[in-house]
């Protein structure tokens, strides 16, 4: 693997990380998960495929470009998340750096009443078709959430990991 290839990879990854922000920034997306899904996995899948198959560049360098950039698309996938939403573990480091030193029972204390946690995430599930909120007030996944819970589900059965547990 040459330094070009690297480069390639890297760029793509760039650009469309740039196009993401610029995206969240001045256009309000109401189904962020299936913009993300779209913007960093299926146009670069159909990209790197119509390439594959129309460029005279060597297969094995355009797979190259293709591993790096989806290695990069996939980690930043996985850390958006934690990026937008504010989860308990980066309030706790946000308080203990306001507070200059805070105990445990003001941390707890702090936490305790933060609702918006929950409100936030439920919010963006059913924005994204992920849930949908019956009418006696409960909720049920879609379809759609049912696939991704299944597959968060069978991630978690094979690193070992049980429910509740990090």
């Amino acid at each position: 693997m040459n330094s070009g290839v690297l480069l390639n990879g890297f760029l793509s990854f760039v650009i469309l990380l740039v196009l993401h922000l610029l995206i969240r920034r001045f256009i309000r997306v109401q189904r962020e998960i299936l913009l993300l899904f779209m913007l960093f996995l299926l146009i670069p899948l159909l990209y790197f495929t119509i390439l594959a198959i129309k460029s005279a560049e060597p297969l094995t360098n355009l797979t190259a470009v293709a591993a790096v950039y989806f290695s990069l698309a996939l980690v930043y996938l996985q850390t958006y998340p934690v990026l937008t939403v504010e989860i308990p573990s980066f309030k706790i480091l946000r308080l203990v750096y306001r507070q200059k030193g805070i105990t445990e029972t003001e941390i707890i204390a702090s936490m305790k009443d933060d609702k918006e946690l929950f409100d936030a995430k439920v919010e963006e599930l059913e924005k994204d078709s992920l849930v949908r909120r019956c009418q006696d007030g409960r909720y049920e996944l879609s379809g759609s959430g049912r696939t991704l819970a299944n597959l968060f589900i069978l991630y978690r059965s094979l690193l070992g990991t049980q429910w509740g547990q990090g």
